[in-house]
């Protein structure tokens, strides 16, 4: 936070979403790494809660003493801690009597002179000042470690922390408990020892760390992960009116910025919000706002630069454009040099936009020649030709491309890059699993506003991405966009928003324009086809508008539908949640719910509506815990179930009964051709009959 800046009139409560989903992705060849997957708009605001909330128990659930909080640089992630350690000083955690920070930085220090006592009352840093009575501090915080907590902070790479995590050696284990206030540690091993519970057991621990990178461990630490989301536009509207504390200035700021989008847009990041702030705060009403983060930094540089050269008279220094042309090359020189030093995709992508937009300001701007520039500009274009060149781009890359072209100029009427649009941009643009902000949303808006498809159109994948429904809705107003996929819920949403402001003209097109996504993975992907379901039947009903009143265009064009919820952790109450949704779901023809730890309460729930989806071709129970009494319920659904062709009940807890039950029901069933049925409960001799009884039973 910036020198002679207030906390506690700077902070704004920041939405924390409460998350418990993680998705797998492959890191290599050989690893898979877990990181977060993005939610849906909808979803976010349903799990979102206070500071005050973190430490919270639900009913009958075990206490939080592990609290990971994740969210990206600039997000306001130290600045939720400096608050919760504000508030626990003037008693807002009664649970807690001791409040620790430390910083991740403290890692460099390699010297073994630490002790437990010293690192928590001591300070890693001299300029600390000493605390009193410290002995006797350190034994009431020895004795009640349950009323201690511990906060991480300031570690640069997540794998700092993983490391952190790695097992300690048996004799530096005995040494910590035999003798902790021993100064013969690092702080690398005091740390570790903290957060495998070492040191201060009972304790609770709360890390503050960016989402990117190996997180797996450190969420299975946690009994509670939270993730900072930055900025809501009504939050932005609150902390631009405790930066301008004068009404005037506020409105006068808050009028500047609505009419300037694409700051406006970059709001939700805290850390660049003050820079707007900044830009605001010091710029004339008449003087242009800057529309590119190359022209905002350029601004905010030139800025911080003048308060910095000013002469004893309070006068501002003049120096020439050569000499402000270095000074803004030292800085990007110096950010490429802490990016190789700290490879944070975060940095890395800010710097390189920084850097591309650098090449694009005007000439009065910059200290080169023009036709160094041209030549800048033109080897630019090459390079994104050659990436081009190499097919389509991956989902990533494409949004970073789309932000070099923004940062170029193209928004403001540079069609320097015009050439280059069509090869990026093809029919399919697949955004799918990369995290868009408002600000990517703006971008990604202004850059397609410039693409010509020859009357095709696009097709844009917004699944996976967290995309808010207005950045939807915005997205959807251009004339090229086609078709689009996004998260269905938040879809859903939309279209009820608008159907009760009575925007006919916008929900027929949201509606008319909408693919869906015909595999589901996940139980809330079923909750939302049924939901989706509902919504036609009811426009159908109820609807006056003759368009309309057809109902959900693409739930009219469902002709194969298929759920693949493998290993999503079912069980009983996931199977009877889903069999409520089944009977919704006429055109499903492919169900895989393996390795569910479905039992046999499941298996009774899903029996009652199986035979609802006429066109269900294959059922796959494979590797679950269905026992002889789950097989019987199966066995008087099967016959029912005229489609299905091939079912797989293998690798569950099935006897030679209940295989058999099976087996005798399958004779009523000709249209099954394959029932795969063997587990170790069922002896061979048995099974092997049975085969030969019916050739349709088989092993694999």
């Amino acid at each position: 936070m910036e020198e002679g800046v207030n906390l506690s009139s700077q902070y704004v409560d920041t939405r924390l979403v409460q998350r418990d989903d993680l998705r797998l992705r492959k890191k290599s060849n050989t690893c898979l790494e877990k990181e977060l997957a993005a939610m849906g708009d909808m979803e976010r605001k349903q799990s979102s809660l206070g500071w005050s909330q973190i430490f919270e128990n639900s009913a009958g659930s075990q206490p939080k003493r592990s609290v990971l909080v994740l969210g990206n640089a600039g997000t306001g992630k130290t600045a939720l801690i400096w608050n919760l350690g504000l508030k626990w000083s003037t008693g807002s955690f009664p649970q807690f009597d001791f409040f620790f920070l430390l910083d991740g930085k403290g890692l460099a220090l390699i010297n073994p002179a630490f002790s437990l006592q010293t690192l928590l009352l001591g300070g890693l840093s001299p300029e600390t000042p000493p605390c009193l009575n410290i002995d006797l501090v350190f034994e009431r915080v020895a004795a009640a470690p349950e009323r201690v907590l511990v906060v991480f902070d300031g570690f640069q790479e997540t794998r700092h922390l993983e490391h952190l995590m790695q097992a300690l050696e048996k004799d530096l284990v005995a040494d910590l408990q035999m003798d902790n206030r021993k100064q013969a540690f690092t702080v690398r091993k005091l740390y570790s020892a903290l957060l495998q519970r070492v040191l201060l057991p009972g304790c609770t621990l709360l890390i503050a760390a960016r989402p990117r990178g190996a997180t797996g461990h450190l969420c299975r630490w946690a009994d509670s992960l939270l993730e900072v989301c930055g900025f809501s536009p009504a939050e932005v509207e609150g902390a631009l009116h405790r930066y301008f504390t004068k009404p005037a200035d506020h409105a006068t700021a808050l009028t500047r910025l609505e009419s300037s989008p694409y700051l406006f847009s970059l709001c939700w990041n805290p850390a660049l919000f003050r820079l707007v702030c900044l830009v605001l705060e010091h710029s004339e009403h008449s003087e242009t706002l800057p529309d590119t983060l190359s022209g905002l930094c350029h601004r905010a540089l030139r800025l911080k630069l003048t308060q910095e050269f000013k002469d004893t008279t309070g006068s501002r220094t003049l120096w020439s454009t050569r000499s402000h042309g270095k000074l803004i090359s030292d800085a990007l020189l110096g950010g490429l040099r802490r990016v190789r030093q700290r490879p944070q995709k975060e940095e890395f992508n800010l710097v390189q936009r920084f850097s591309i937009g650098t090449l694009f300001l005007s000439p009065g701007n910059r200290s080169v020649s023009k036709d160094t520039v041209v030549s800048k500009q033109a080897a630019l274009v090459k390079y994104l030709e050659e990436v081009l060149g190499h097919g389509e781009l991956s989902s990533a890359p494409l949004l970073d491309v789309c932000h070099y072209i923004y940062e170029s100029g193209v928004g403001s009427g540079d069609r320097l890059l015009a050439g280059v649009l069509d090869t990026i941009f093809l029919r399919e643009m697949r955004f799918q699993g990369v995290r868009m902000w408002p600000s990517d949303v703006y971008v990604l808006g202004k850059v397609l506003e410039q693409v010509g498809t020859g009357g095709a159109g696009i097709c844009l994948d917004l699944e996976d991405t967290g995309i808010q429904t207005s950045g939807i809705l915005s997205l959807l107003g251009l004339s090229n966009i086609v078709t689009y996929r996004a998260c269905t819920a938040d879809v859903i949403s939309l279209w009820e928003e608008l159907e009760e402001k009575e925007e006919e003209l916008h929900l027929k097109a949201a509606m008319s324009k909408y693919k869906l996504n015909l595999k589901a993975t996940q139980v809330c992907h079923v909750d939302n086809l049924a939901r989706l379901v509902s919504m036609h039947r009811r426009l159908m009903a109820s609807q006056t508008d003759p368009v309309l009143a057809l109902g959900v265009p693409v739930v009219k064009g469902i002709h194969k539908l298929e759920l693949d919820l493998e290993n999503s952790q079912l069980g009983d109450k996931g199977a009877g949640a889903l069999a409520k949704v089944l009977v919704s779901l006429s055109d499903l023809e492919m169900l895989n719910l393996s390795q569910n730890d479905i039992g046999d309460r499941g298996v009774y729930d899903l029996s009652r509506v199986l035979m609802t989806p006429a066109k269900l071709r294959c059922l796959s129970l494979y590797s679950n815990m269905i026992c002889d009494s789950g097989a019987q319920w199966l066995a008087k659904v099967l016959p029912l179930m005229v489609s299905l062709t091939n079912l797989d009940v293998k690798y569950n807890n099935l006897t030679d009964v209940g295989a058999q039950i099976l087996a005798a029901s399958l004779k009523q069933c000709p249209s099954v051709k394959t029932l795969r049925m063997w587990n170790k409960c069922i002896p061979f001799g048995v099974f092997e009959r049975l085969q030969k009884q019916d050739s349709r039973i088989v092993c694999h």
